[in-house]
């Protein structure tokens, strides 16, 4: 069930702002809040429980295994999600642009009142999705397309049968 910005932080613990931008491979951050950084390091085998990032630049982290557990992404920029396993993704009123997702599987995607452009979704398995007029910008696979005809058809008001 997907729960919006406001719900998560509500749930969060009171955050410590993080000592910086360099990110620890296998290392942990618990109830941190990352804002305005430009994020360096390797967080290959990372956990990140209950942390904000808001406005970061994270294009050249590696995530390679992390794990981000109950955290907020805001206003995040990284060209491309390569390789990954995400539970939940809702870019619900986001703004996407140059977007790829490649070789990663999302359990549930929601897509609620985003705004996309240049956004790749062929590389991704996706699961859920939520809200299928928030795919407009997007580019998807034949597969994809025929996976989620009969959400595109409820949407459009089409019934089918």
């Amino acid at each position: 069930m997907p729960i919006d910005a406001a719900d998560l932080l509500a749930l969060l613990p009171d955050l410590d702002d993080a000592p910086g931008p360099e990110l620890t491979g296998a290392g942990s951050a618990d109830g941190l809040r990352f804002t305005g950084l430009a994020l360096t390091g390797d967080a290959t085998g990372a956990r990140l429980l209950e942390c904000v990032l808001t406005d970061c630049d994270v294009s050249g982290v590696a995530f390679d295994r992390a794990r981000l557990t109950s955290c907020l992404l805001t206003d995040l920029r990284s060209p491309t999600l390569t390789g990954c396993t995400i539970g939940e993704l809702d870019v619900s009123s986001a703004d996407l642009r140059d977007v790829r997702l490649v070789d990663c599987t999302v359990s549930s995607l929601v897509l609620a009142g985003a705004r996309h452009r240049s956004v790749d979704l062929r590389g991704a398995a996706v699961e859920r999705l939520n809200g299928v007029a928030g795919l407009r910008g997007c580019t998807i696979s034949t597969a994809q397309l025929v996976g989620w005809a009969a959400g595109l058809a409820a949407e459009l008001g089409i019934r089918v049968g």
